[in-house]
């Protein structure tokens, strides 16, 4: 029988050494002795200038690298042991010797000179019907610090990106997406994202997400189907491997009857560094997340060496997001993505393991009429910490009401933690 948390007039409290009491920071919320997040400007800064030189740049001299898509994005660094990431490094360029190509890639040059129609209003959106024209609202130039304010986009077919691979297929890599993307209830399949590399991969953030930044946005009636995402890095030093399928970092941002399936593979040994993968979501904070799905898989490997500078290594997964916080509310969904976790190596400062059916962490958060069903393993034999949640593997402070978990757990290694819905 699914194991079911009713609660209906009061929150959820949960404190423990593992998941601490949030205190407030100049006004936002972050654990005691850290700050979980700085501000969006610094880390969309830090981003800016990598990306728009890919998009905007001399694109000639870009293919003749054979690494368009291994661009990677400004860094998360490693969790404090009491709280979540922190996003403050600085980007970094792989190098083109590190790369293995797999195979030609849909880039920037090939974009739509124009929609298929709309004029970006509400009443009469730009449509998008073509991998040329999603390519066409992936190279948009930001304006007053963001990307597509005020604008509407709707989907008017099923789009397909399986001909070429998708390393280079994302939107808000610049700035923020702050717009409305309508996907009409139509389909976007076939993304591939594919990175082997070899040798040393230092202070980088390695988005496996269609979205990258949105704020003030709107994600609805979308399907992503057929989506194949591998990573597999010899050496990662203080870098690490994030986002949802559909999102990495979102703000402010409604997602509602949007639909994931697909599989995330992510092999890695590292100093320091992690993976933060979600099924939906990466980072999600004031937003709703209402009548989705997920299903498929996400499959993580990682061999710690140590650390760099004290700082720990983290390899969290979660079925709709990796964190949730900020009053963000999650409803009506439903997670079927099977997780495999497997960390195995040291760290002298703290090597954490979390798995949740939902989510990883979360804090003032509402989790309302949603399940997860999907198998969830955490395994981390030399690892300080185990979190392994049905529902939840490391929860603050929350509102949960009618949410259950039906699947299998298994928690390997560590202190365990919470177990949520477990």
């Amino acid at each position: 029988m699914p194991k079911n948390i009713l609660i209906h007039q009061t929150t959820v409290k949960k404190t423990s050494y593992l998941c601490p009491k949030l205190k407030k920071t100049n006004g936002k919320r972050s654990p005691d002795g850290a700050v979980a997040h700085i501000s969006r400007d610094t880390i969309i800064n830090s981003h800016r200038a990598i990306w728009q030189n890919f998009i905007f740049g001399d694109m000639k001299k870009l293919l003749l690298m054979t690494v368009l898509g291994m661009l990677a994005v400004g860094g998360m660094e490693a969790q404090n042991e009491s709280g979540s990431a922190a996003l403050n490094q600085k980007p970094s360029v792989m190098q083109p010797s590190m790369l293995k190509a797999a195979g030609d890639y849909w880039t920037p040059e090939q974009a739509a000179e124009s929609y298929a129609g709309g004029t970006g209003t509400e009443a009469d959106p730009y449509q998008i019907a073509t991998p040329e024209q999603f390519i066409k609202l992936c190279n948009e130039t930001p304006v007053d610090g963001s990307i597509g304010k005020g604008i509407y986009f709707k989907q008017t077919a099923d789009i397909d990106f399986s001909a070429l691979n998708s390393n280079m297929v994302h939107v808000g890599l610049s700035a923020p997406f702050a717009g409305v993307y309508d996907g009409g209830n139509f389909t976007i399949k076939g993304i591939r994202i594919n990175q082997d590399v070899e040798g040393e991969t230092t202070d980088a953030a390695l988005p496996v997400s269609l979205f990258i930044y949105t704020e003030d946005a709107t994600i609805k009636n979308l399907s992503l189907e057929d989506i194949q995402i591998s990573y597999s890095y010899n050496i990662l030093l203080n870098s690490n491997i994030a986002g949802g399928m559909l999102v990495y970092d979102a703000t402010n941002t409604v997602i509602e009857n949007c639909h994931v399936n697909g599989d995330i593979n992510v092999e890695a040994t590292g100093k320091s560094s992690g993976a933060f993968i979600g099924g939906i979501g990466g980072f999600v904070r004031n937003s709703t997340i209402d009548n989705c799905t997920t299903d498929g898989s996400i499959n993580i490997t990682f061999d710690y060496q140590g650390d760099i500078n004290e700082k720990e290594s983290y390899s969290t997964a979660g079925g709709i997001t990796t964190e949730a916080i900020g009053e963000t509310t999650i409803k009506n969904s439903s997670s079927n993505i099977a997780i495999t976790n497997n960390v195995k190596g040291t760290s002298n400062v703290n090597l954490v393991v979390r798995t949740g059916g939902i989510t990883t962490w979360a804090d003032n958060i509402q989790l309302l009429n949603s399940n997860n069903t999907g198998a969830l393993s955490g395994t981390g034999e030399t690892a300080n910490h185990v979190q392994v949640g049905g529902l939840i593997s490391c929860l603050i402070d929350g509102y949960l009401a009618n949410v259950w978990n039906a699947s299998t757990i298994t928690s390997v290694g560590g202190v365990e933690g919470q177990n949520i819905g477990g």
